[in-house]
C-alpha cells in the first residue's frame, strides 16, 4: 500500500508520517512538503491513501488541487484531509471529492486510527 503524506510544516509532516507508520507498519509511507513533488511521486509510484493539509501557505486550495489530481490518477484513492481549517470552510469542495476522512489539527492518534478503520475504499 502506497501512502502519501503532505504538509508544509516539517514538524507536522514528521508527526503525521510517524503516526501513520504506527497505524500501518507494512505500508510504504512517503512525505512531502511540496504538493508538486507529492504529485510527481504519485504519478510514478501510485497512491492508495493521501493524507494532506488543505492550504499550504501558498496559492489557496493547493491541498484540494493535489487531491483532485491524485483522484484523477486513481479514482479509488482514499483521501484524508488533516488540517486546521474547519469542514465548513471547505464543505462543498470536500464533499464533491468524495473523501474518506477529515481530521482537525491538532489531532490525536486515535482519530487517525478511526479514519483508517473507515476508509472509503478498503485496502487489501
Amino acid at each position: 500500500m502506497q501512502i502519501v503524506c503532505v504538509d508544509h510544516s516539517p514538524w507536522e509532516l514528521r508527526k503525521l508520517k510517524s503516526t501513520v507508520k504506527s497505524i500501518m507498519p507494512s505500508a510504504t509511507i512517503n512525505g512531502f512538503r511540496d504538493p508538486l513533488e507529492a504529485e510527481k511521486y504519485a504519478v510514478q509510484n501510485g497512491c492508495d491513501v493521501l493524507l494532506c493539509d488543505i492550504d499550504f501557505d501558498g496559492p489557496k486550495w493547493e491541498g484540494l488541487d493535489l487531491a483532485e489530481k491524485i483522484k484523477k490518477l486513481n479514482p479509488k484513492v482514499n483521501i484524508i484531509f488533516v488540517t486546521s481549517f474547519s469542514e465548513r470552510e471547505y464543505a462543498e469542495s470536500v464533499v464533491q471529492l468524495r473523501i474518506s476522512g477529515y481530521v482537525r489539527k491538532p489531532y490525536d492518534r486515535r482519530e487517525l486510527v478511526e479514519e483508517f478503520s473507515n476508509l472509503r475504499y478498503k485496502m487489501e
